[in-house]
């Protein structure tokens, strides 16, 4: 499993993610981590500092109807659309926190699966929401910027797969940063520096407020959702080392080059990665339910229904 990305959300629960956004276990070991103060929640899974969010803490299955209300929870159900132009189409819900909750959702434009978190719409959620994307963009940006560098991250990532030491050049020969597309480098950049990468944000006004939403790539479980899976026994040594070394990896980038601290690190807002099989295997399963969701809701609305 990949192991290793970090989330972290101002003060209230973090909440899963995909491919994760902390929800399923899959991917190997590989550690991210990512910033600090009011990182939001997503089903997140995996060793990744994130800055996303966390599962609630909670054993309770959802988050009630109590917060349903004005400033509070956007009732979202499979089907519904957001973004620009509807871009995103809902699957399946990850997970819940207190400021938020996550959902699996299909990209049309990408053709893949992503997880996005649907922000409580009371100020003082829009306020942190805010806080949390700047950052986030500042962690991403830092990563960017240092895959490049001499000595940098992806020099460092190179050496340590056997690659050439040529700043800008990949391992696979004959590739440099110059062939690959934005969202490829935003996506290099937080797995090397074992970062949640933050896709975009938009506002999404429903009956109970404004909303900001995220949209995060997807992931796999937080790391507490593995240890319940052993019964409390632990894991391996073996993945505990692969989640130590890609947690360290990531607040050494988080702390010495962003300049942000975590506060919160624990194994709720670990998150563990996927292969790129699994990845594959949930854009195509994403893929087969997003048009299954299309059928359904055409055949809703002939009827008479929403």
């Amino acid at each position: 499993r990949e192991a290793g990305r970090t989330a972290a959300d101002g003060g209230g629960g973090r909440e899963a993610r995909g491919h994760g956004a902390g929800t399923n276990a899959q991917g190997s070991a590989d550690g991210r981590a990512a910033r600090g103060a009011q990182a939001a929640e997503r089903g997140d899974s995996g060793s990744e500092c994130e800055s996303s969010a966390e599962l609630d803490s909670d054993s309770s299955e959802d988050e009630g109807k109590d917060s349903y209300k004005k400033g509070g929870y956007h009732p979202v159900e499979v089907g519904d659309c957001f973004g620009p132009d509807g871009r995103y189409t809902v699957l399946a819900k990850l997970g819940w926190g207190h400021f938020s909750t996550v959902w699996l959702a299909w990209d049309r434009s990408e053709s893949s699966c992503v997880a996005l978190k649907v922000q409580k719409s009371a100020k003082q959620y829009t306020e942190a929401a805010k806080d949390e994307i700047a950052l986030l963009q500042r962690v991403q940006l830092e990563a960017e910027t240092a895959l490049t560098e001499p000595g940098g991250l992806l020099c460092a990532a190179m050496q340590s797969r056997g690659g050439g030491k040529k700043a800008g050049s990949l391992a696979a020969p004959g590739i440099s940063l110059a062939d690959l597309s934005e969202p490829e480098i935003a996506g290099l950049a937080a797995s090397v520096s074992r970062t949640v990468r933050l896709a975009e944000s938009f506002e999404h006004r429903g009956p109970h407020g404004t909303h900001v939403c995220f949209v995060f790539e997807t992931l796999g479980p937080n790391l507490l959702a593995l240890i319940k899976a052993t019964k409390y026994r632990g894991l391996a040594i073996a993945a505990v080392a692969e989640v130590a070394r890609g947690v360290l990896t990531c607040l050494a980038h988080v702390h010495d080059r962003c300049e942000i601290i975590h506060t919160d690190l624990k194994p709720e807002n670990i998150l563990v990665a996927p292969s790129l099989s699994l990845s594959s295997a949930l854009d195509s399963a994403g893929l087969d339910a997003y048009e299954a969701t299309r059928e359904e809701t055409a055949l809703v609305r002939a009827m008479g229904g929403r």
